[in-house]
């Protein structure tokens, strides 16, 4: 396809009727800040194609304005940061959040913000070589079309979009657009679309794509106005200031105001919000009205106010279940919407184009396979999901300042006795003061969130985690607060001030990467990283950079930072994307480093295409007789998505499929079959044991385990009563091994002690007896993590005793996932240990058992006894090898635990109790207390979309807020009796919100 055709001009300056479409590389939809950044990020990349923007200009409204490191990063690598600096307002200007009756007046409290907190400076120095800094839609939007304007982009303001056409999900795209000053319509053919179009995407629209919305927290007015505040922000520097009016009447519209800065300090924002639970959108207050209040937030009547703007907007939580659909891409406010609270918006869309110009422009030069684009979505849609919910509890968090301050009630005299405690020096006031305090220090959520900035952790197939031997660490334990640095792939590269032996500028490791270009980054002894990236580079026809840091090096670690930051020896490697992401990394060198290096970039770039990834789907009974079910491989959001039966029922995803297809075919019955071998070995690495056997279900592996160990009666088994060798594998322990199993009750009701098995097990040298051989142990079990301590304990005596120990760990995966210790740590308590892939993790099928190399030739006669011998195990086995990469290594379990504490915290606001606390992703819900028989509860659920078995609740990894969202809606309907809007079918077009018709379509984004 060719590079822009530019429209000619008639004489008038009227276009002519285009008999031929324009052709051009791509077609952004939108200007605003995701939209004119994109073009700038594929502009750098050698891209060519046309911005088009229904708008006149660039923003009339400095909406968006607080820019954070993240973000400025971005722009820093296509060297924008500079000019971005020169229009911004700096960090000291933005110094403080103050709470005040009005400008002009008493202070309530405030707090030190964006990275200007005297204990935090040097966290926010460690974070980023950038600054916080306040640079406004209105002075952003014009940097950027500039540079997309000169740099080879065809810009049209007054140019609507109107509709699109393809023939298949990666054909050509015909999109028609109209002049709005003419009304003459024409079309643009690319390659590619990308709606960033804002709230109310048209792109969005005609895509189709399902919308994940919680209840908005209502209106929100925007006036902006010229006024010289010089003299009052002198002893009041900041540019957020909270105002309240508790001693005076105020229009229901008019509660408080949040008093922006925009440009130091004559013009400014006031975002008006009225009293909570007012409904009325439709008010428009008059300028006069309008002034009225902002005099008296100002409290000094002699400042002239010369209002400029106002408009109205929604709190939205809103963001789409996928970002996008074959060639076509949406971002920005188009996909995430919500209030201005941490100041995420414009940064996120920012970030948005970043992650996806880099791999438009490889595919675009043949580097890369189009499945890559894929991961767009993959990386970004959870992070807007996160963004949403953090900026609208930004909000939430505030409602403790208001109660504090006393001005919630509507009667103005209950807002003054309220609000004037806290002068009173009672017990009272001691406890009002204090709840103001906590609570305006709470907000640091808010104003020092450098957590939410930096903390993300992409997962996808252009992340190769399949030599990790343990998950990511967790995040700090508040992680908003606080930023984890991490060196693990799918993490932000660490930043570390580097420089010259001989001292010269100091460079960061962030300036290093980036660039267009892939990066290897190595140390003392790693020249043969540098040659293997050179040689990867010409092999797969990209542009790879590669340096060394240490001593004597290209850049020397002049502090020791770097050295703390990068968690790989010396001669490891970390290899990084285009976007500074840890791609890849090896702990040490490597024989072959060459080769590995291009192992994983073919991994990441050239992945093999399958019916995953084109338009056409297999016939046959199953794929034709509801539509559903034509190809689950491929479905973005999963029947399982609503399915809080087990963790067993997720949905095979489109990269097991991928792997199915390109496996190795040989035989597994002969140890010939590569896939399944690696498998095995990445297993034995991951749990310290000396060998590994694949098996077909967790089932099987207890059974052939325990027989294996017990090769000759009398025997007795030794487990927890609800243990799934005694309950859920058919008497197998008896009739398979021939054992007396005994069920204990623990005497905690929650896991056995080593007293509880000392009382169950039988040592006696007694005929009548049947001698225990064999303890096995469930983790988890019921949710519940097994206490490495007490595994401990028993182990010990077992052992002294000469008892066998067997794990059934399942879910042990789970345990290692919440910290309670590393997979090594707990099965070096066993002799043997079973693992399953399909339980949270997410294969078809599988397990694996773990042991001795004896215990592992003994249980391949068993399994083959039994009926276990496969042939071509590899179409197994490779999906199991990637739910391992994929779910436990790359971090999914940890989020499925958030959500499980995040559904029973709604479960308890709305007064229900749990039967036992979440330790992992079990929520069990005490539905009874609620006064709702199960069958009821299962019945209601249903109605609500959802599959429920029950007062338990499991969260695997393909539940998201569309789900919880649901469970809200549910949970209303038990408490407050909220009405459920029909039963939601499983089926493709039944994947939306059972959520109030009335609410559809709402919604206008702000920040």
């Amino acid at each position: 396809m060719s590079s822009v055709t530019m429209q000619g001009s008639s004489a008038n300056g009227v276009p002519p009727p285009l008999p031929v479409p324009i052709e051009a590389t791509f077609l952004i939809v939108g200007a605003g800040p995701a939209g004119a950044s994109l073009a700038c990020f594929l502009a750098s990349h050698g891209l060519r194609g046309v911005l088009v923007a229904a708008a006149p200009g660039t923003a009339k409204e400095p909406r968006a304005h607080i820019t954070n490191a993240a973000a400025l990063e971005c722009l820093r690598d296509i060297g924008l940061e500079a000019e971005a600096l020169k229009q911004a307002t700096p960090s000291e200007c933005m110094q403080h959040t103050r709470w005040c009756r009005s400008m002009a007046g008493e202070e309530f409290g405030r707090i030190y913000s964006w990275g200007n907190q005297p204990d935090r400076k040097g966290e926010y120095d460690e974070a980023s070589p950038c600054r916080h800094v306040d640079i406004p839609q209105t002075v952003l939007e014009p940097i950027l079309v500039k540079r997309a304007s000169h740099s080879n982009i065809s810009v049209r303001f007054d140019t609507s979009f109107v509709e699109y056409e393809r023939e298949s999900a990666h054909g050509p795209i015909t999109s028609t657009v109209k002049d709005n000053l003419t009304g003459q319509t024409y079309q643009i053919r690319t390659k590619y679309l990308f709606g960033c179009d804002g709230a109310r995407s048209q792109v969005m629209k005609q895509l189709d794509i399902p919308l994940m919305k919680a209840q908005g927290q209502g209106l929100a007015l925007n006036v902006l106005a010229e006024v010289d505040l010089t003299e009052q922000v002198k002893t009041r520097t900041g540019n957020l200031h909270v105002i309240y009016t508790p001693e005076i009447e105020h229009p229901p519209w008019g509660w408080s105001c949040i008093l922006r800065m925009v440009k130091p300090w004559t013009e400014w924002m006031f975002i008006v919000l009225p009293e909570p639970g007012f409904e009325n959108s439709k008010v428009r207050p008059s300028n006069e009205e309008y002034e009225k209040r902002m005099r008296e937030f100002i409290g000094d009547d002699s400042i002239p106010i010369k209002i400029l703007d106002a408009s109205k907007w929604y709190i939205n939580e809103i963001v789409a279940e996928y970002y996008s659909d074959g060639n076509i891409f949406c971002l920005g406010d188009a996909v995430h919407r919500h209030p201005p609270f941490n100041g995420l918006g414009s940064n996120t869309c920012v970030q948005d184009a970043f992650n996806l110009a880099w791999k438009v422009a490889l595919v675009e030069k043949g580097v890369a396979e189009p499945s890559l684009l894929d991961s767009f979505s993959s990386e970004r849609q959870p992070i807007g999901a996160g963004i949403i919910k953090r900026a609208n509890q930004g909000l939430r968090d505030h409602h403790a300042v208001w109660e504090a301050l006393g001005v919630l009630p509507k009667d103005v005299e209950e807002r003054k006795r309220q609000h004037e405690e806290l002068k009173a020096p009672t017990p009272q006031g001691r406890a009002r003061r204090k709840r103001l305090r906590a609570a305006i220090d709470h907000t640091a959520h808010e104003f020092g969130g450098i957590g939410i900035e930096m903390n993300q952790l992409y997962q996808s197939d252009a992340i190769y985690t399949l030599d990790e031997k343990e998950p990511r660490r967790p995040f700090p334990k508040d992680e908003v607060l606080q930023y984890g640095i991490s060196t693990y792939p799918g993490s932000r590269l660490p930043h570390a001030w580097l420089n010259k032996r001989c001292p010269v500028n100091p460079i960061s490791t962030i300036d290093l990467a980036g660039h267009g270009r892939f990066c290897v980054l190595t140390g003392v002894g790693g020249d043969a990283w540098k040659a293997a990236a050179s040689a990867a580079g010409k092999q797969l026809g990209l542009e790879i950079n590669a340096y060394s840091i240490g001593w004597c090096q290209d850049y020397e670690d002049v502090y020791g930072d770097w050295e703390k930051k990068r968690e790989i020896d010396e001669d490891g490697c970390l290899l990084l994307r285009p976007d500074r992401v840890v791609a890849w990394r090896s702990m040490e060198a490597q024989d072959d480093a060459a080769a590995a290096l291009i192992k994983v970039l073919r991994a990441i770039l050239v992945r093999r295409l399958t019916m995953a990834a084109t338009d056409s789907k297999p016939k046959g009974h199953a794929n034709d007789v509801n539509g559903f079910h034509s190809n689950n491989w491929d479905t973005t959001t999963p029947i399982s998505a609503f399915d809080f039966r087990s963790d067993t029922i997720t949905t095979p995803n489109s990269r097991m499929l991928e792997a199915i297809a390109a496996t190795t075919l040989a035989d597994d019955v002969f140890q010939e079959d590569p896939t399944t071998n690696e498998l095995e070995q990445l297993i034995t690495r991951l749990t310290g044991k000396e060998a590994a056997l694949f098996v077909l279900s967790g089932t099987m592996g207890n059974q052939v385990a325990i027989r294996t160990h017990l090769t000759g009666p009398p025997h007795g088994v030794v487990a927890d009563h609800r243990a799934h060798i005694i309950e859920w594998e058919a008497g197998g322990v008896a009739s398979l091994s021939g054992a007396m199993c005994k069920g204990v009750i623990p005497s905690n009701g929650k896991y056995l002690t080593l007293e509880d098995v000392q009382k169950a097990v039988d040592l006696r040298d007694d005929i009548h007896g049947c001698p225990t051989k064999l303890i096995s142990l469930e983790n988890t079990l019921g949710g519940v993590i097994y206490p490495l301590d007490e595994i401990r304990r028993i182990s010990a005596w077992a052992r002294e005793h000469k008892i066998i120990m067997h794990l059934d760990g399942a879910r042990l995966w789970e345990a290692v996932a919440a910290g309670s210790g590393s997979l090594v740590d707990y099965c070096a308590c066993f002799d043997s240990v079973s693992l399953c892939f399909s339980k949270g993790l997410g294969a078809p099928v599988g397990s694996m058992i773990v042991g001795t190399k004896a215990f592992r030739e003994r249980s391949r006669w068993i399994r083959k006894m039994i009926g276990g011998g496969i042939r071509q195990a590899g179409v197994l086995t490779a999906a199991a090898r990637v739910a391992v990469e994929d779910t436990f290594l790359g971090g999914k379990l940890q989020v499925c635990h958030e959500r499980a504490r995040q559904i029973a915290a709604l479960w308890k606001s709305y007064g229900g109790k749990t039967s036992h606390p979440v330790e992992t992703n079990m929520v069990w819900l005490d539905v009874e207390s609620a006064g709702l028989p199960i069958d009821k509860f299962i019945e209601l659920g249903q109605k609500a979309g959802l599959r429920l078995l029950g007062g338990r609740l499991v969260v695997h990894h393909q539940i998201g807020e569309a789900a919880i969202e649901r469970l809200d809606n549910l949970f209303q309907a038990i408490f407050k009796g909220k009405e459920l809007h029909g039963v939601v079918e499983f089926s493709a077009s039944s994947l939306k919100s059972a959520i109030d018709p009335e609410r559809e379509g709402q919604g206008h984004s702000y920040g």
